[in-house]
């Protein structure tokens, strides 16, 4: 989890949109010994057209690896041991060979390609806005690459049924528009946003399933955390009777009452019951929790 949370990004946003340019890099939560431990600076590589769930050990060219790969390389950008040229070179290649852009779904159960497509759009998004925010892309290459973007954004939302699925497709959204200076697109993208949140309306959570509760709770409060380190609270305020913030504390406190137990999820029936929490080894979707405490 460490390796994925130095790479977490925040990104600009307010209620008018200030003129400003929009960002997603931060290094303000970052811990050089924690990126140190992930970091490469991974380049080109021979990339699938075809998409996959996620599978481990993850496979060579697939769409996981890719978002892994892209990870570590900007691990080592936080820590200014980034080779600008080859994210450069790797983001082009992948977006002018295709990569990813036929979904294999395989059978019922495990994790979807339409999914993983919005993992990768992120994984670019944060890519996108490191290379700009040093002169290091241009207008061209952000058009290739955007190209490239609207077909894995076209993918993601193909049998995106579940409430997690729909989340991560707002947000991966939100983080490209952010990562392009597409203001309008961010402004829409908002507005989503807090359309997603009238879900507190009447109860302090997204699920009353509480793997599938947390499952949804790794994207919005990434989403919110985008927001308010740029000035836009997302946590605080009521959307009708609850807020986000209350959200966060209902759910927190029915994970710790499960405790270790191995539950299922609505928003999987084919998926193996997992723990949210565990003594030793990983347990499922947490990665929330620091980007909430930070």
């Amino acid at each position: 989890m460490k390796a994925l949370v130095c790479s977490i990004s925040l990104a600009l946003v307010a209620s008018s949109l200030p003129a400003q340019a929009q960002t997603l890099w931060s290094t303000q939560h970052v811990r050089p010994s924690d990126c140190g431990r992930f970091s490469k600076t991974a380049g080109t590589a021979e990339f699938s057209t075809t998409l996959q769930g996620f599978k481990w050990p993850l496979q060579k060219g697939s769409g996981a690896l890719f978002v892994w790969d892209t990870a570590a390389h900007l691990n080592a950008a936080a820590i200014g041991r980034a080779k600008e040229a080859r994210l450069r070179e790797r983001l082009l290649a992948a977006a002018r060979s295709g990569a990813f852009t036929k979904l294999d779904f395989e059978g019922p159960g495990g994790s979807s390609p339409a999914f993983v497509s919005t993992t990768i759009i992120k994984s670019v998004a944060h890519s996108v806005d490191y290379l700009r925010g040093r002169n290091a892309l241009s207008s061209q290459d952000v058009k290739e690459i955007g190209s490239w973007v609207g077909k894995l954004s076209k993918n993601s939302k193909v049998r995106a049924t579940s409430k997690d699925h729909r989340a991560a497709i707002l947000v991966s959204q939100l983080m490209w528009t952010a990562a392009t200076d597409d203001q309008k697109g961010f402004s829409r993208n908002l507005r989503q946003f807090d359309t997603y949140l009238r879900a507190l309306r009447k109860a302090p959570y997204f699920t009353s399933d509480l793997r599938n509760n947390n499952e949804v709770m790794q994207h919005i409060v990434h989403g919110a955390a985008i927001l308010h380190m740029n000035g836009v609270d997302r946590f605080s305020p009521k959307f009708g009777q609850y807020s986000l913030n209350d959200a966060v504390t209902y759910h927190a406190n029915q994970v710790r009452a499960n405790g270790t137990a191995k539950i299922g999820t609505a928003g999987d029936p084919h998926d193996q019951a997992r723990s949210i929490m565990r003594a030793d080894g990983h347990g499922t979707h947490l990665a929330w929790i620091p980007v909430f405490l930070a």
